[in-house]
């Protein structure tokens, strides 16, 4: 995205709060759903979602002529910026990163009316229309395979009143408040950081050990030692999922939780977390509406990825 948005789209960019736009506006959601770093050994097209806003509208019957983001983190809080001509809104449909596309706040609200449109591979398009989020992201995710690992997708048939109840709004603006104050914090201790980016500072430690889960190959747990004795617990799929202290869960999904670098202050992915790293683990508050209305937060707490026991609202 650093690479391709300079490129591909007029700059400056306007992003609209949703109680700015015409509540009555069709708007779509886009993302690279599959693997993202398959994208780092291929290209993407300067318009990846062109041919499938076209199939979309030709669907709905209606133009398409506003953008939010289906994903809140990683790569995808970007992704809209590459429509050009569409007014992108300050919204999305999960406030952070998650796995699956049943986990969309639309899908989660159950929201009435929904398509997807995406790849299959040799310039092939699939729309999916189903009452059923798990239809979706099944279909999807053999549609990524077919595609090559990865590839653009998009849900349409709501519109931006919509994004008021059934979104994250205010995730753009969010997260360039949290970037720029992260990086001016980067000569300050790890404490300091978590201060200025308005994060709980769970403890800062070195990785003692990663354990793999033999009947679960996508769950890792990170042994972290911290210097006052304590044992920190990360545990982590795609994304992380829950922080154990002593024992007892403190922090979960929806919440971010985040490793820094303790030297670097880089912020690590799950692969870069190795063997006697220095890291600083955070939370950042998830987005109140995973609390709002009994059920939501039920599709991204670890409990829905088959973790037992660490579903905790700190």
């Amino acid at each position: 995205m650093e690479l391709l948005l300079p490129r591909a789209v007029e700059w400056p960019i306007d992003v609209v709060d949703v109680a700015e736009a015409d509540p009555q506006t069709p708007c779509c959601a886009v993302a690279f759903a599959g693997s993202t770093m398959v994208l780092t050994e291929r290209f993407v097209d300067r318009d990846p979602f062109a041919r499938l806003i076209d199939a979309a509208e030709r669907w709905l019957g209606t133009s398409i002529p506003s953008v939010c983001a289906m994903e809140g983190g990683g790569i995808n809080a970007l992704v809209p910026l590459l429509c050009e001509g569409l007014m992108v809104v300050d919204a999305d449909l999960s406030g952070r990163a998650v796995p699956s596309l049943d986990q969309m706040s639309i899908f989660v609200d159950e929201l009435p009316g929904l398509i997807t449109v995406c790849e299959t591979g040799g310039g092939g398009l699939a729309v999916l229309e189903t009452d059923r989020p798990a239809d979706i992201e099944a279909l999807v995710r053999a549609s990524m395979v077919r595609s090559g690992g990865a590839g653009a997708v998009l849900l349409a048939g709501f519109t931006v009143g919509d994004l008021a109840d059934h979104a994250i709004t205010g995730h753009t603006a969010r997260g360039l408040a949290l970037g720029r104050a992260f990086l001016e914090s980067a000569e300050a201790t790890a404490a300091e950081a978590a201060d200025a980016i308005g994060a709980r500072l769970i403890g800062i430690g070195r990785v003692a050990a990663i354990d793999h889960d033999r009947d679960d190959p996508h769950l890792s747990v990170f042994d972290i030692r911290t210097a006052q004795g304590e044992v920190l617990r990360v545990v982590a799929r795609s994304e992380f999922l829950a922080v154990i202290l002593d024992g007892a869960p403190v922090a979960t999904a929806p919440d971010a939780i985040i490793a820094i670098d303790v030297l670097s202050h880089a912020i690590l992915e799950i692969a870069d977390l190795t063997v006697n790293a220095h890291v600083a683990v955070l939370v950042i508050e998830a987005a109140p509406w995973w609390w709002d209305r009994a059920g939501r937060a039920e599709a991204v707490l670890p409990s829905a990825y088959g973790l037992t026991g660490v579903d905790v609202r700190a």
